[in-house]
């Protein structure tokens, strides 16, 4: 004896919605990452948009506001990029608070630029949190510090 369900059936309408749901969740899954492109003047109206494997690409000039990144979360397999252009993109250290702050931060890649203390009594880079939310996970290659 066998069963098919006749595609207008009662049955077979959660099949089609079970169905639409798996393709929904797989396009999200393997969606395109963005990349977003930030100057000087620009770049903290990105920081809240990061989702993981998103890359902002910091241009050149001087960056005069402190990096404060508070829960930008990646992936293991999607980390958050925020990369520079070497030694063009410089985060100058203001006296009021640290030049990177990251907090409640996991999965993330901080490449290419440089932090310039300007002999400031503040970090070039502090990871942040309270317990159980601390910042994980975090790359940092290819910067500048001085």
């Amino acid at each position: 004896m066998s069963y098919a369900i006749h595609p207008s059936s009662a049955a077979a309408k959660p099949m089609r919605l079970l169905l639409g749901l798996c393709i929904l969740l797989i396009h999200a899954y393997h969606s395109e990452a963005s990349v977003f492109q930030a100057g000087p003047n620009d770049y903290t109206t990105y920081l809240s948009r990061l989702m993981p494997g998103d890359t902002l690409l910091l241009g050149p000039g001087q960056y005069l506001k402190n990096l404060t990144l508070k829960n930008i979360q990646g992936t293991p397999e999607r980390p958050v990029v925020i990369t520079g252009s070497d030694d063009a993109t410089v985060f100058t250290a203001n006296p009021c608070c640290n030049t990177v702050s990251l907090t409640q931060c996991a999965y993330l890649v901080l490449s290419h630029f440089t932090l310039d203390g300007q002999k400031q009594f503040v970090d070039a880079i502090k990871a942040e949190g309270t317990t159980g939310n601390w910042t994980h996970h975090v790359t940092i290659e290819y910067l500048n510090i001085k």
